[in-house]
């Protein structure tokens, strides 16, 4: 009777310790400037993390350029090195509309869990104006996009 006991023990205690050991990985998100112009290029570097590893599972981090009305601009597979750290150079497209746009990482391995684990940076697009022209960019509605716009336009729309 202890002998069972104990092992039932033993199944539950292994079994809550292996269940727990999903690991997780972040990203850390650096682009060069916080704003750019159309046709401009973006640098951003970056390194991936894991939860339970020294160095992390992944070996690829895919990279969206997403417009303020939620759409894919461009996306871009990038190449980690051992430690985690990537590096690339984003080319705005001319055509591609003013406002606050959003950088967005993630690994397939993160793709199986939320999106809000995925890393989002936001930043500007805009066209270059003169002080004395008034200003007419139109905000995004979603919440984080709000959020980005009130520094963008505190930034750049001040007088």
């Amino acid at each position: 009777m202890n002998r069972l006991l104990l092992l039932l023990c033993l199944l539950v205690f292994q079994q809550t310790v292996f269940s727990q050991n999903i690991h997780t990985e972040r990203i850390f998100l650096s682009p060069d400037k916080e704003t750019c112009v159309p046709g401009d290029t973006l640098r951003v570097a970056g390194q991936l993390f894991s939860s339970d590893r020294f160095y992390p599972s992944s070996r690829y981090v895919y990279l969206e350029c997403i417009s303020p009305k939620d759409s894919v601009l461009l996306r871009q597979k990038i190449a980690c090195d051992a430690s985690g750290f990537f590096q690339t150079v984003l080319l705005t497209d001319v055509d591609w509309n003013p406002g606050v746009c959003y950088l967005r990482a993630y690994t397939r391995w993160m793709q199986n869990f939320s999106e809000e684990s995925f890393s989002v940076t936001c930043w500007g697009l805009h066209i270059p104006i003169k002080r004395s022209m008034p200003v007419n960019f139109m905000p995004v509605s979603s919440p984080k996009a709000v959020v980005c716009w009130r520094a963008f336009s505190r930034m750049w729309c001040s007088s």
